[in-house]
């Protein structure tokens, strides 16, 4: 389940870190799937 969601995550931030945006990395797959925020979880995708 962890690997599945730590390979996402780096091949969502390797998109970011060769220029695709929000919609191109969800276009290949790689959407950031992380669970909603709440008071004690801080999640966020950084804009490159």
């Amino acid at each position: 389940m962890y690997r599945d969601e730590v390979r996402i995550m780096l091949l969502h931030e390797l998109g970011h870190y060769l220029g695709l945006d929000e919609e191109q990395v969800a276009a290949l797959g790689w959407r950031d799937q992380a669970p909603v925020s709440n008071s004690n979880t801080v999640v966020s995708c950084r804009q490159h």
